[in-house]
């Protein structure tokens, strides 16, 4: 067995894949070797932090990197339409997820975007703030811990208006 991840090993397959030789190549080995860092970082939370620190440095790196993602306002409201959807305990697609955020934050924000959206909830599930269901042929459900949403619920609504 590997001391890697498999989602390591999968982000250093694509780096050794990169055509280094041709520019668009060396674009993608740094945008891979980002996404190498990024998950370093993030397994070495996972082995030196408990699960509830985790989540509240992940919702404090979210929100800190709200304006490279969203901006700072229409990240906090993503973050809490995030909670909201949740709130009835229902195990979610991150694709449904994803596109309810964008539906709600459209009408305020008219340039919200599934990729943007996507960043967020990507960081909340690289963080392990979701308990995943697997699905056979079909993309997994997740749903918000419940520590994940009691934490942030209060902190949330003190910030909303």
């Amino acid at each position: 067995g590997s001391c890697l991840t498999r989602p390591m090993l999968k982000k250093l397959v694509t780096v050794v894949n990169c055509q280094i030789l041709e520019a668009e190549g060396r674009a993608r080995a740094l945008r891979a070797i980002r996404s190498v860092t990024d998950r370093v970082v993030t397994e070495l939370l996972v082995l030196h932090q408990n699960q509830q620190q985790i989540s509240n440095l992940l919702w404090t790196a979210v929100k800190s990197r709200g304006c490279q993602f969203l901006g700072h306002v229409m990240q906090d409201e993503a973050l809490r339409l995030i909670l909201k959807v949740f709130e009835s305990g229902m195990f979610l697609s991150r694709k449904g997820i994803v596109l309810y955020v964008v539906q709600q934050l459209q009408r305020e924000f008219p340039h919200a975007s599934r990729t943007s959206v996507g960043h967020v909830v990507q960081l909340l599930y690289r963080s392990s703030c979701f308990k995943v269901e697997k699905r056979e042929d079909e993309s997994s459900l997740m749903l918000l811990k419940e520590e994940v949403r009691t934490t942030h619920i209060a902190h949330t609504h003190t910030h909303m208006y």
